[in-house]
């Protein structure tokens, strides 16, 4: 044969696969990833591991510690995995085999947003944001953790999955929730609050569940001094706190204990000059007035306590003041409320003049002199106190020798229990809302929604939050104050007062 033609094939070779055709110099190869196995696993679940795969969106208590101490067979959680803020996500192959796969977090679209500044404050207000990679184990399943959601009430979360072979699952949806104990300690005699609907039905509004512990009992105490000692106020309730056995649900147990009134005790010292004293003379009437305003004598408040201090005399021309007593001195009116005192000027004459002689001669004549007298008078009233040391809240059911409805008891619970969960923020935790103010005739930090930004809200009416400074007839947060209170981070609690 002719050397520089190919050999013949055989017919075996000539049907034969013929070999890959070698590329071209400079031309691009065109590749594409290998079919999958004609029978490969596949990822067919995410999955919510509790007492049994959830089928409904379930609650997740993120303020609990992932403990089976808080399950509840009742009410929920019923296992530990509903608690924490990072729930355990169970993806699930079809069959034994050892795969990876791709998780992400996706939360719903009306969440909490928190700042940056915020999360930068406190670790719990972050939820994942990145996919994550993992693997079975050999019998197809794993169970994936640390993937953390946010402190925020109300949110709710879904998990996607996704494998190597175009397979994806998402789970059922998760709502956040947190939950506080409240421990009512009601003092015989007083009409505290029969229902606390309101209060419960407002926290629930936005993600946190109150619930109502059976109430305990304390000895009754007719009035508590915001701005005096509270000591013996709390080392009773202590006693009926510690009797009632709610100690089993602390950190997360709040105490509401009751009283007559919230009354702040105060003073005042009046003087009036050119006052006529001498036979005949009607009482002399002086107002209590201090800068301005009307006071009332601490009069009926606590049995046993009166308002009068002390009272004095001194003619025109003498030396010295005589002191008036008591007897002389009455409550204007005699009975309620009264805002007047008044002094039995027609019997000081015998106090003045300690001579017969004098004595005839004064009642002969009037002369005059200058009155002072000093009395108990109620400073202030509030409807609610927050202690700052633990977990405790007072509401009082009596204000201004009226008894306070239902209705308002309940608007004070929301109010001071905003304040023990950190209303109104400052910036310190979550940003400062914005109409938060500060003092400006109020004690605390406070919201003015509905009003303009004033030098002093005291007896400024208008306000539209339960955060304003005062009791105003309103009964939620204002929107500002509605979107800190779903955010609080409740994981803490409160240590015991």
């Amino acid at each position: 044969m002719n050397g520089d033609k190919d050999p013949v094939q055989s017919f075996e070779n000539a049907t034969a696969t013929p070999a890959a055709p070698k590329p071209v110099k400079g031309a691009a190869l065109l590749c594409s990833a290998p079919p999958p196995p004609p029978d490969h696993p596949n990822l067919i679940a995410v999955e919510l591991p509790d007492s049994s795969v959830l089928a409904a969106k379930g609650m997740q208590f993120v303020n609990f510690p992932g403990d089976d101490k808080w399950n509840d067979a009742a009410k929920g959680p019923k296992n530990k995995n509903r608690q924490t803020q990072t729930p355990p996500v169970l993806v699930r192959f079809d069959r034994p085999c050892s795969e990876s796969f791709k998780l992400k977090l996706v939360p719903g679209g009306s969440n909490s947003v928190y700042s940056g500044a915020e999360e930068g404050r406190d670790a719990r207000f972050k939820h994942e944001k990145a996919e994550k990679s993992g693997s079975t184990k050999p019998d197809g399943t794993q169970i994936v953790t640390g993937i953390q959601i946010a402190a925020a009430g109300k949110d709710v979360y879904k998990y996607t999955a996704r494998d190597n072979y175009g397979n994806s699952a998402t789970s059922v949806e998760i709502e956040t929730i947190r939950r506080v104990y409240v421990q009512e300690l009601k003092m015989a005699g007083i009409a505290a609050a029969a229902s606390l609907a309101a209060f419960i039905g407002e926290f629930a509004n936005h993600g946190i569940e109150l619930v109502q512990l059976p109430a305990g009992t304390m000895t009754h105490l007719e009035n508590v001094d915001p701005d005096g000692d509270t000591a013996t106020f709390e080392t009773e309730a202590r006693k009926g706190y510690t009797a009632s056995g709610c100690s089993a649900r602390e950190p997360y147990v709040v105490a509401l204990a009751y009283t007559d009134h919230l009354a702040v005790k105060g003073w005042l010292m009046t003087t009036s000059t050119g006052v006529e004293v001498g036979p005949g003379k009607p009482p002399f009437t002086i107002p209590l007035v201090l800068n301005g305003e009307s006071k009332y004598l601490w009069k009926d408040i606590v049995t046993g306590e009166g308002w009068f201090v002390s009272a004095s005399f001194l003619r025109d021309g003498a030396a010295r003041a005589v002191t008036i007593p008591a007897s002389l001195v009455a409550a204007v009116p005699a009975s309620g409320p009264a805002t007047s005192v008044s002094v039995d000027v027609a019997a000081l004459t015998d106090l003045v003049d300690a001579s017969a002689a004098r004595k005839l001669l004064a009642r002969a004549r009037p002369f005059t002199g200058t009155l002072t007298v000093k009395v108990y008078t109620v400073n202030s009233m509030c409807g609610g106190l927050s202690f700052n040391r633990g977990n405790l809240i007072c509401v009082c059911t009596r204000a201004w020798w009226r008894a306070i409805s239902e209705s308002d008891q309940n608007q004070v619970m929301i109010h001071e229990m905003g304040h023990k969960i950190g209303m109104v923020p400052k910036g310190t935790t979550l940003d400062r809302t914005a109409n938060q103010y500060t003092g400006k005739g109020h004690v605390g930090s406070h919201c003015h929604t509905g009003l303009a930004v004033l030098a002093s809200y005291d007896n400024v009416p208008g306000s539209r939050c339960v955060m304003f400074g005062m009791t105003n007839g309103v009964m939620a947060f204002c929107a500002a104050c509605a979107k800190a209170v779903k955010k609080m981070d409740l994981s803490a609690g409160w240590a015991k007062f």
